[in-house]
């Protein structure tokens, strides 16, 4: 999984199986909620879970092999 992302220094985050876990965690509560019609919880945690997977995935490809 690790040579999909980029380094940890490239994302000014600790980027390890946790984090990931916690991150797919809440996006998978939010699906969740709006496929049974619920108000999303905690929206401000959703967009930065929403947004560290977007801008680890951008660098991975941005960065040069």
């Amino acid at each position: 999984m690790r040579g999909m992302f980029c380094a940890n220094a490239e994302l000014r985050f600790n980027f390890d199986k946790t984090v990931f876990d916690d991150m797919l965690r809440v996006i998978k509560e939010t699906r969740n909620e709006l496929f049974h019609s619920k108000p999303i919880k905690d929206r401000k945690k959703v967009v930065e879970a929403c947004e560290r997977m977007r801008f680890s995935s951008i660098s991975a490809t941005m960065t040069p092999n």
